[in-house]
Parts: structure tokens; C-alpha cells; sequence
């Protein structure tokens, strides 16, 4: 597509993909972003882009002629490229009826039937707010605990797991995005070898509103140094030939009338898209996600939560302690929403979560006993278990992958590189977790520490004298220190973050860590509270937006939208890496691990060396398939 663009224009395209973070990335690159285009493959992260104010407007003839007005935003901030439709796969021998709807779903010959991905998807929440649109808020709320009650099972995995259940024999109807379905069909052997015959696909409401379709969409970047181009890259993928080659590449339909579907979706019945502008469903988002959890969506059919609540009020429950390494803010999220979503309780646990001080302080509750289990840094971790006569401390379960490590400051300070720190003051908190990174930092980046004076500030002064300018930078977490001085009145473009990851430290970050009692006395514990926790961090990174709503109500005084952005931040920078995309959730390389104790060795005197089997186990680890994260 990109090289038929060039072919035309002459104009080169330097891509980045990103599975998920890609918003995060523009925002912490500021001003110095390369983007010019963003290009995304529905149009939720556009509407979020256009609410950060990461694009800009624009509007051209070409687009307006090729694009349709209900895809497109009003004030020309993004732009959709392909549709795709929110379809019904049926079992071809199950299933008589050669038509439904969606408001079907509810109804009581559906009981048992149906298979659907997590309702916190951004298609089921878009799905959702279609129906907001069309029905008003009672009747969907009526409609989707209906919909909850017919279920086969509790709702989760990715759109070709509905497929295969339906296949499988486990329901048989399964609500998936069209592409998924085309996709599957032309590569799946099972249905190769049954020709097909397994299943049907039905378009919901073809008889009268039309099928729920989303986009794939473009934006224009605010920093975008090559509007022009950027532009002229848009109306390509709008024109006849960029249509043809987008959507089959995709399995997409086209947004232009003048170009067919591809070949793969020939023998279906023709789209009728529904009309409703997707404007007014991105204007409904925050309602249907709201929906979706008063409802308790997630949870699957009644009856499953009720044979769920007789096991857990049968069992015995194992009391553990956890202590957090910070305050209620947007990275405890996985905990507080394992813990409001029952699913500590559904494995026979009874969870008690503490707000901490720094990782350094939530090892030592750990290690003393005060605390079975908590959330630290694992550098702090490596730290102690090279201290004579420390406790066989562990980690269980990787939370960051990256570390979140920083030095901050603000541009007008001129630190640019490691070595502008000489003659600089760095404040830092004594017990702070990316401060007792700084000998490694130095020592990595060759900076002489003597023409460097350390300030002691307490946490909660430090962001606040780099604004007064008391101190020239900081250590933090980056995700922490960045909207705390946004907070403070520093704007975006003034701030400046120094990832330690990025200047020569090869470290993991903040993990799950278990007293050695708890996990020799009662290993099953262990393994329930780590798989309980990935559920947390499944829905968190699924919708960050409703997953902070169980710390605001911890907190209640922290700001509702900083604690969205931070913990986005955290999920795109430090959980959500290639490492974890390929490999799961919670497991460390130990390559990786072993030369990481080995960098953090080279600046601190360990009584003993720890190896990488004296920091982490990954023994109460679940099989890879449940650490998968869905994209």
C-alpha cells in the first residue's frame, strides 16, 4: 500500500507499529514526535487523539468526495478508511434463521447461546453505544442484562475464540467484528476441511436500521512537521486505488461507494451499514462503558455467578495482606479491580490492600512478615536480597517489564543528556525507588557524581520545587512526576523525561513479591492471588477508563482524568512491551534478569551475589495462554 503510495507521489513513509500505546509514546516524545499521520484500526484511539489534543484539523475536497460525512469527524480531526461490521456467527446446523437483530440477543430462546468477548472491548462498547443511540438508556440497560443472562459462558478471550466455540459445539452464536471472521475462514484448516459448513454469518438489523459498523481511521498530527504529506497520504488511502488495496489487506469494507468489498466477503450478502454517525457514538462511550458495569457484563450468565457465590461461600478463605508501593493512583488499578470484581474472593481468598511508600519500604514489610505479598520494584528486591542475612524474598509475577526509572526536569533547564547533569542539583527522596538507581545511571552514562549536588526532598515536595526551580531535576517514576507537574501548572511542552531504560539500565520493573512463610506454607494461595491479579491487569489494560473507577474510590480526591492518563502511560510504557506481547504476562527472561543483577552489583557491594532463581519464581505462574494479553 506504502509503496504504491510512493510509486504515485514519490513520497517515502517511515512507519512505527505499536499494538497498544501508541498514544501514550506520542505523548511522552512531546514535541520532538516524528509523527505526521496516525493510523488506527478503529476509531477509539482516534476520538482519544482528538481528546489529548495529539491532532489537527483538516479538510480536502478529495476526502470530503471520497469519504462519506458519518465517517468522518465534524471538524475534520480524523478521517475513516475501512468499516467493519459487527456481525453474528451462527452454527450452520444449529441455527435456522437467516436473519436477526441485535435487540434478539435479549430474548429468552437465545438462553445458554451466546459467546461474546469481554464487554469492555472497545467493539462491544461501541456495540453498546449504538444501542444508546437507538434505544435510550433503560431499554439498553434492559437489553444488555438480557443479553448477559443468555450467554453460554462468562464473557472473555478474542474474537476467534467466539468462533471456535461456536465451531466446538460451546454456543451457537458468537458476536465478532467481520474482518475476524473473514480472516478465520480463509485460514482456519477446521473449517477449510468442513468447507465452511460449520458456521454462517448474519448481519444483525439488514431489514432496518443496519449492521453496527466502526472504522479504521487516519488523524493528522498537532506537531506534524509534513502536513502536506501527511495529507496527501490520507486522501491516497481514501482514492479508488488506495481503497482496493487497503481493505484487502484488511478484509475491511471499503468507506468509498465506488469501490467493491474484497473478494473474500463476494458471497456474502451486501453490507447495510447502519447510519448513525460514529461521531455520536464516540459521544456515548463513557455511558455504554458505564453500562457495561453496572450491569456486571463480565461476570457471565446468573447462573454462573451464582454457583460461583455457593463455592465461595462453601470454601475457606486464605487471608492475605498486600501492600502497595504508592498511593491509590492509576497503577494500583489491577489489585483494587481484582479485588472489586470478586476475584480474589473466587479463589477462596481474602484480600487486605495498604497504600505503601516506596518499593524500598514495601520489600521490608514483606520481608519482616507484616505483609504477606506486596508490589515493588524489583530492583529494590535485588537490593536486599544481596544484604547479609536477608529473607528469601521472591518475585512471583512481573507487573512492569520496563522499568519506569527517570529523571525529570523541565526544559528550560537544558538537561538533555545524562552528562548535563553535571553542575545540576538533583533533588531526590532518601528512600526513593528510581533515585537508588542513580549509581548505575551514572556509572552507565559516565558522569562525574562529584559536580552533581543530591538535594533530600520529601515525596510529596519534589515535582514542586523542580516547578519553583529549587531543584534542576528529579527522580521518579515517569508516569508519576509527568501529570504531577502538569498538575502544577507546567505545560506539556516544558517537560522533559530521561528514561533510565533508555541511557544504559537493562532493568525489570515493579513486580508481585511473596514472604517465603506464605509461599512454602500455602503455595496454592500464592498461584490463586497471581491469577486473580492477571485478571485485574486483563481488564485494566482492556479499558483503563472503568478500571480506575475502583482507586477513585479509594481516593477520592485525586483527579478522575490525570489517574486515566497515568495509568495509560504506565500500561503503553512499562506493562505492555514486546517482550510481553510475545512471551505473556508476569514471566522474566532470565538472561535479562541475571544481567541486571549483575549491572546493579557493579556499583553496590552484595554480601552475595543473589542469582536470578533467588529474585524470581515463576512456579505459581498460570500457562501462557491465560497471560496473553488480547490486542
Amino acid at each position: 500500500m506504502l509503496r504504491a503510495f510512493r510509486a504515485i507521489t514519490g513520497i517515502k513513509v517511515n512507519t512505527t507499529f505499536a499494538p497498544q500505546g501508541l498514544l501514550e509514546r506520542i505523548v511522552g516524545e512531546g514535541e520532538k514526535s516524528p509523527a505526521d499521520v496516525l493510523l488506527t484500526n478503529d476509531f477509539a484511539p482516534l476520538i482519544e487523539a482528538r481528546r489529548r489534543g495529539l491532532t489537527q484539523t483538516f479538510k480536502t475536497r478529495v476526502v470530503e468526495a471520497n469519504v462519506p460525512a458519518i465517517y468522518r469527524d465534524p471538524e475534520g480531526h480524523w478521517v475513516g478508511l475501512t468499516r467493519h461490521a459487527r456481525v453474528f456467527v451462527v452454527a450452520g446446523t444449529r441455527v435456522d434463521a437467516r436473519a436477526a437483530t441485535y435487540e434478539e440477543l435479549a430474548e429468552p430462546r437465545w438462553k445458554g447461546k451466546i459467546c461474546i468477548r469481554s464487554g469492555r472491548n472497545a467493539a462491544n462498547v461501541g456495540l453498546v453505544a449504538a444501542m444508546l443511540a437507538h434505544r435510550g438508556p433503560d431499554r439498553t440497560e434492559a437489553w444488555l442484562g438480557g443479553v448477559r443472562a443468555n450467554l453460554a459462558r462468562r464473557p472473555g478471550g478474542s474474537d476467534e475464540d467466539q468462533i471456535r466455540a461456536v465451531i466446538n459445539g460451546g454456543c451457537d452464536l458468537a458476536v465478532v467484528n467481520s474482518y475476524v471472521a473473514a480472516n478465520f475462514m480463509s485460514v482456519d484448516q477446521n473449517l477449510r476441511e468442513q468447507k465452511h459448513d460449520a458456521i454462517r454469518i448474519l448481519f444483525p438489523n439488514a431489514a432496518d436500521r443496519g449492521t453496527h459498523v466502526s472504522v479504521s481511521g487516519a488523524a493528522v498530527m498537532k506537531r506534524s512537521r509534513n502536513k502536506e504529506n501527511g495529507v496527501k497520504l490520507i486522501e491516497f488511502l481514501t482514492s479508488v486505488p488506495g481503497q482496493r488495496i487497503y481493505s484487502a489487506i484488511t478484509n475491511e469494507y471499503p468507506v468509498s461507494a465506488a469501490v467493491p468489498p474484497p473478494s473474500l466477503m463476494a458471497g456474502w450478502e451486501p453490507l447495510k451499514s447502519d447510519s448513525l454517525p460514529l461521531h455520536r457514538i464516540a459521544e456515548l462511550q463513557r455511558a455504554a462503558q458505564t453500562l457495561v458495569e453496572k450491569t456486571s457484563f463480565d461476570q457471565g450468565p446468573d447462573n454462573a455467578v451464582a454457583a460461583g457465590a455457593a463455592a465461595r461461600k462453601a470454601a475457606t478463605r486464605t487471608k492475605i495482606r498486600f501492600a502497595l508501593d504508592w498511593r491509590y493512583e492509576g497503577p494500583a488499578a489491577p489489585f483494587v479491580v481484582a479485588l472489586d470484581r470478586g476475584y480474589y474472593e473466587q479463589e477462596g481468598l481474602d484480600v487486605t490492600i495498604n497504600e505503601g511508600n516506596g518499593s524500598v519500604e514495601s520489600v521490608q514489610r514483606v520481608a519482616t512478615g507484616g505483609y504477606d505479598m506486596g508490589f515493588a520494584d524489583i530492583s529494590s528486591l535485588i537490593h536486599y536480597r544481596g544484604g547479609a542475612g536477608s529473607a528469601a524474598v521472591k518475585a512471583v509475577l512481573i507487573g512492569y517489564n520496563a522499568p519506569p526509572f527517570a529523571i525529570i526536569t523541565l526544559k528550560k533547564n537544558r538537561i538533555e543528556s545524562p552528562k548535563d547533569m553535571e553542575g545540576k542539583v538533583l533533588g531526590a527522596p532518601a528512600g526513593d525507588g528510581a533515585y537508588a538507581q542513580w549509581p548505575m545511571f551514572v556509572l552507565a552514562n559516565n558522569i562525574n557524581a562529584s559536580k552533581v549536588r543530591i538535594e533530600n526532598v520529601s515525596f510529596p515536595d519534589r515535582e514542586k520545587m523542580l516547578a519553583q526551580g529549587k531543584v534542576d531535576a528529579i527522580t521518579d517514576f515517569w508516569f508519576t512526576s509527568f501529570l504531577t507537574l502538569m498538575a502544577n501548572g507546567v505545560g506539556l511542552d516544558d517537560i522533559s523525561v530521561m528514561l533510565m531504560s533508555d541511557h544504559g539500565l537493562d532493568l525489570y520493573g515493579n513486580a508481585v513479591v511473596a514472604n517465603p512463610s506464605i509461599m512454602k506454607a500455602k503455595p496454592e494461595a500464592v498461584a490463586a492471588f497471581v491469577r486473580a491479579t492477571l485478571r485485574g491487569i486483563h481488564d485494566t489494560t482492556a479499558s483503563p477508563e472503568t478500571a480506575i473507577k475502583s482507586v477513585i474510590k479509594r481516593n477520592p480526591a485525586a483527579n478522575e482524568q490525570v489517574e486515566i492518563d497515568r495509568l495509560k502511560m504506565v500500561i503503553a510504557r512499562n506493562v505492555v512491551t514486546q517482550e510481553v506481547l510475545l512471551n505473556g504476562l508476569g514471566d522474566v527472561d532470565e538472561a535479562r534478569l541475571d544481567h541486571s543483577i549483575h549491572q546493579i552489583g557493579a556499583v553496590f557491594p552484595f554480601a552475595s551475589m543473589p542469582k536470578p532463581a533467588d529474585i524470581f519464581t515463576n512456579q505459581f505462574l498460570p500457562a501462557r495462554d491465560l497471560r496473553i494479553l488480547e490486542r
